[in-house]
């Protein structure tokens, strides 16, 4: 999670260098060369780092739910009692079913 998050601030960081030297070759007027193409370059770098952090935190949140969904299996009290596994199974059933919406 931490890591999404850093890479994240960082497309954060790139997407304002875009609106910023957008904003400073409008407000200048004449077109400065070396900023439209650093401006273009953090365009691309910037949305690139946004997608890598969004599938990086899918698949970290997708090895989360796993884990959560093992631990009722750790406990062997939870599974003695047919009570109590009938409930695990209605919480880990109804869980699959949001995430499928």
């Amino acid at each position: 999670m931490q890591r999404a998050t850093v890479i994240g601030a960082i497309a954060a960081m790139m997407l304002i260098f875009t609106l910023l030297s957008g904003t400073n070759v409008t407000i200048i007027g004449h077109d400065w060369a070396p900023l439209k193409y650093l401006g273009a370059a953090s365009t691309v770098i910037g949305l690139a780092l946004l997608l890598w952090a969004a599938s990086y935190l899918i698949l970290e949140n997708r090895c989360v739910i796993d884990v959560l969904h093992s631990e009722v299996k750790d406990l062997p009290v939870l599974h003695a009692k047919p009570e109590y596994s009938q409930i695990s199974k209605i919480r880990i059933s109804y869980s699959l079913t949001d995430e499928s919406e």
